[in-house]
């Protein structure tokens, strides 16, 4: 029998959807308490405990004399859907840059000719990016792609959007992101490239990308800066 989830946590829950779709922006106001507890048919008992738990884990501040407003904490939310990094930050406010640490052309090993569904010894790009917003290093990012598949593709791109290569050069409909998340320690290289203890916990996350006839046109392996960004998924039935 599976237990029902308690009210206030519902709407809880849906507020901190709200926020981490970014429908409620850093500074906004969220509905009063007398209109959340007409929207959800609750008593301001329950909208008031709903609210004080996402006060108290920094999402949310009370504001006398204005009501209670969206607190950003200091790190960032991976949206749940499928955005580069650059609108990602742009959506947030932020300034975004990639700097282009290696751009080489290698030749496939059969790992990442299986990645990429290509024939081992295959021409691919070698890619090492380090994204940035406001001047502070977010993710470091080493990514594989296809020469065969994408000869055009330079520097000049990478400095830019991934995304918008993909979809508005190539006119590629991305349909899903494959991922697998772990947690690692940082070795030195992570730790100076995300100004970061040694050692520090952080996540990583091997990503797939599909098109829409199925075919894997980046597989990249990302290194998030835990004290700037958070990965965050919220599940849907």
């Amino acid at each position: 029998m599976t237990k029902k989830l308690a009210k206030y946590k519902i709407i809880e829950n849906d507020i901190l959807k709200k926020i981490t779709l970014n429908q409620y922006k850093k500074d906004d106001l969220i509905p009063t308490e007398a209109e959340l507890s007409e929207m959800y048919d609750v008593s301001r008992i329950t909208v008031r405990k709903a609210t004080d738990n996402l006060v108290a884990t920094g999402y949310l501040k009370r504001t006398p004399g204005l009501g209670t407003v969206v607190k950003r904490n200091k790190k960032t939310n991976v949206e749940p859907i499928i955005k580069g990094f650059r609108e990602q930050m742009q959506n947030l406010g932020k300034s975004p840059k990639s700097i282009v640490k290696t751009f080489v052309i290698e030749n496939a090993t059969e790992f990442i000719a299986k990645k990429l569904e290509i024939n081992e010894g295959d021409q691919v790009y070698y890619i090492e990016r380090i994204r940035m917003a406001d001047d502070e290093v977010y993710i470091f990012e080493k990514s594989y792609i296809s020469v065969d598949k994408f000869p055009e593709l330079s520097i000049s791109y990478l400095q830019e959007s991934k995304y918008n290569f993909f979809q508005n050069v190539k006119n590629i409909n991305i349909m899903y992101q494959h991922h697998v998340v772990k947690a690692i320690l940082a070795d030195e290289e992570l730790s100076n490239i995300l100004n970061i203890k040694l050692n520090t916990p952080i996540i990583s996350v091997q990503n797939s990308i599909c098109a829409s006839n199925d075919v894997i046109i980046d597989y990249s392996t990302n290194f998030y800066n835990p004290e700037v960004y958070d990965l965050c998924y919220i599940k849907t039935r």
